[in-house]
């Protein structure tokens, strides 16, 4: 008598919490050179246009040095970039 693993399934069974980040932290220790070349790949270059995107906000949105020091006047350029963010991409805001 043969016996060929071929045909059989493996039996398959719900995993706990625990066993599921034990499963993936041994993943991730096993295999950490692929992680980091995956973020490497993906993640920092999203993060390095998201920085600058953010900072040209941050500069041209913070420029004091045109207008006036009145509190209401932050509001008003508040308002201009929330319409023309608006118009720009279609929606209503």
């Amino acid at each position: 008598m043969t016996t060929s693993t071929e045909g059989v399934r493996p039996r398959l069974r719900a995993l706990s919490l625990g066993e599921i980040l034990d499963v993936s932290i041994k993943i991730c220790l096993a295999h950490w050179r692929t992680l980091i070349k995956a973020v490497l790949i993906v993640v920092v270059p999203v993060q390095i246009v998201t920085t600058i995107l953010t900072a040209d906000y941050t500069v041209s949105s913070f420029d004091l040095s045109a207008g006036s020091s009145h509190p209401s006047d932050g509001r008003n350029r508040a308002g201009r970039h929330v319409r023309s963010c608006r118009d720009e991409y279609g929606g209503s805001a």
